[in-house]
């Protein structure tokens, strides 16, 4: 079975089971490898601030989903914030540059600088930088969907039925002259049916003189058939006589043969174990 023999709900089931697989066993790398380790007094100070050249001191902000760790707080959980870190070099002449930083922020999570004012147990990094942004517009950060299994398995599955599913089978059809086409079902005409019943009933019907001319055909054949067996068996009988009158006549013309008498022998057969010839003696 060719693949453009497939039709798009088989390329559609395809399509998610692939999703559904790519995000089991991709395995986004561990955030806290991305760059040096910071912590939350630096990266909520250095949040709002910017160069004078228009610069932010943090930018690329990445908020990971919830993971558990040995130094969390009371809920055991932590959420790894990643982020570009504007910093300055060994040489002072040298411009600043940006180095990938990271942070656990734990949850519930606890602001420093520029606290809203219904901070609570429900608090989290992410709600804390959505404050962040309604003061600051310049500030911007995004969550990492991707390790969220959550959000990856649907999005995946998702990208799969697209592309898989709707993509790639378009292309197919397109190369190969369009998708299958089912065969076409034969549909029966009812009525025909109806007519042949009536016209089986109607050869069914008798005629009305169909005795008379059934009896007209009888009495021809017997007509015809007088007097068959009487020449017949006649003929038979003198054709049988002549035929015995000469195998009668053949039988007198042929010579008798009489049967002679075998020579008689002086040879005497007898022995112990097996027969013998034997001449006789002579009294």
């Amino acid at each position: 079975m060719g693949l453009e023999n497939l039709r798009r709900w088989q390329w559609a089931i395809v399509g998610v089971a692939v999703g559904v697989g790519f995000a089991y066993f991709w395995n986004p790398s561990d955030p806290t490898r991305l760059g040096r380790k910071s912590s939350q007094n630096n990266f909520e100070q250095y949040l709002n601030r910017a160069e004078a050249d228009g610069r932010r001191w943090i930018k690329g902000v990445v908020v990971y989903p919830p993971a558990p760790a040995d130094d969390a707080g009371p809920s055991g959980l932590v959420q790894i914030v990643t982020f570009d870190s504007l910093t300055a070099t060994r040489d002072p002449k040298a411009p600043k540059t940006y180095v990938d930083q990271w942070f656990a922020a734990s949850l519930p999570y606890r602001p420093v600088v520029d606290a809203p004012p219904s901070a609570g147990d429900e608090m989290t990094v992410q709600s804390y930088l959505k404050h962040i942004h309604s003061i600051h517009p310049e500030t911007s950060s995004r969550y990492a969907w991707y390790a969220d299994p959550k959000l990856a398995y649907p999005a995946f599955a998702a990208l799969g039925l697209i592309v898989i599913g709707g993509i790639w089978p378009t292309i197919i059809y397109a190369l190969t002259g369009g998708p299958p086409k089912k065969a076409k079902k034969e549909t029966y005409d009812v009525d025909r049916f109806a007519q042949g019943e009536e016209a089986a009933v109607q050869s069914r019907v008798v005629p009305a003189d169909a005795d008379a001319k059934l009896r007209e055909l009888e009495e021809s054949m017997e007509k015809s058939l007088q007097g068959f067996g009487k020449e017949n068996s006649t003929q038979v009988a003198a054709e049988q006589e002549a035929k015995i009158r000469q195998l009668d006549g053949a039988a007198s013309d042929v010579p008798v043969v009489e049967p002679k008498e075998a020579p008689k022998s002086d040879a005497d057969y007898r022995g112990e174990f097996y027969p013998t010839a034997r001449a006789k003696k002579n009294e």
